[in-house]
C-alpha cells in the first residue's frame, strides 16, 4: 500500500514538474540565440536577411528559381534591400547576387525555345533566323552580365577576405562560374555565326 502511494506521489511529482522543465529549456533556448546573436558582426545579421529572401524562393547565394517570373520577384526583393543603410562587404555582395539573378533572366530567355535556341539540332532560315538572332543575343548578354558578377566576386575577395569566406565567395566559385560563362558565350557566338553564315547568304541569292 505504501509503495503504490509512493508511486502514484512520484508520478505526481513528475507531471508537476515538467512543464517547469519545459519552460526553462525554452527560456535558456531563447537565451542562447540571443547571445549569439550578440556575437554576431554587422556583416552576419546582414547575411542572414539575404539567405531568407534565398530561402523564400527555396534557392541559395549561386541557385535560381525555376521560372523568369520568380526571377522577378526575387530581383525585387533584392532591390528593396538595395534600399537600406549596409556595410560595404555586404552591398558588394548584394551587387553580385542581383548580377548572377539577371544572368540566369537572359539565360532563361535565350533557352526559351529549347532545342530551338540553339543550331545542334538543325534549324530552318525562315523562322529559324530570328528566333536564333534572339537566342543568341540573350544567352551571349547572360554570359557577360555573369563576367560582372564574377569581376564582382574577385573584387570581394580581394577587398573582404573574411567576408567573403563567410558568404561562401571563392575563388573556385569565380573559377566555376567563369567556365560555364564562357562556355556558353562561345556556343552562343558559334550558333549566331552559323546561322548568320547560311541564312543571310540564302536571303541574298
Amino acid at each position: 500500500m505504501k509503495k503504490t502511494k509512493n508511486k502514484a506521489m512520484k508520478k505526481e511529482k513528475n507531471t508537476y514538474l515538467m512543464p517547469i522543465i519545459l519552460a526553462v529549456l525554452m527560456v535558456l533556448a531563447l537565451f542562447s540565440e540571443n547571445i549569439a546573436g550578440l556575437f554576431q558582426s554587422d556583416f552576419e545579421k546582414e547575411l542572414r536577411k539575404l539567405d531568407e529572401i534565398n530561402e523564400k524562393f527555396d534557392t541559395d547565394m549561386y541557385g535560381f528559381p525555376e521560372t523568369m517570373e520568380e526571377d522577378s520577384l526575387l530581383l525585387d526583393d533584392l532591390t528593396e534591400l538595395t534600399n537600406i543603410e549596409v556595410t560595404e562587404p555586404f552591398k558588394l555582395l548584394l551587387d553580385i547576387r542581383l548580377k548572377l539573378v539577371e544572368s540566369d533572366v537572359f539565360f532563361k530567355e535565350g533557352w526559351k525555345h529549347g532545342r530551338g535556341s540553339t543550331t545542334k539540332w538543325g534549324f530552318g532560315c525562315r523562322k529559324g533566323l530570328p528566333r536564333l538572332r534572339n537566342a543568341t543575343f540573350n544567352r551571349d548578354v547572360s554570359s557577360q552580365v555573369g563576367y560582372e558578377a564574377t569581376a564582382l566576386m574577385n573584387k570581394m575577395i580581394e577587398k573582404y577576405p573574411k567576408e567573403a569566406g563567410i558568404a561562401d565567395v571563392t575563388a573556385k566559385q569565380v573559377l566555376f562560374l567563369n567556365a560555364s560563362f564562357s562556355q556558353e558565350e562561345k556556343d552562343a557566338k558559334r550558333d549566331r555565326s552559323l546561322v548568320e553564315s547560311a541564312c543571310v547568304k540564302d536571303e541574298d541569292e
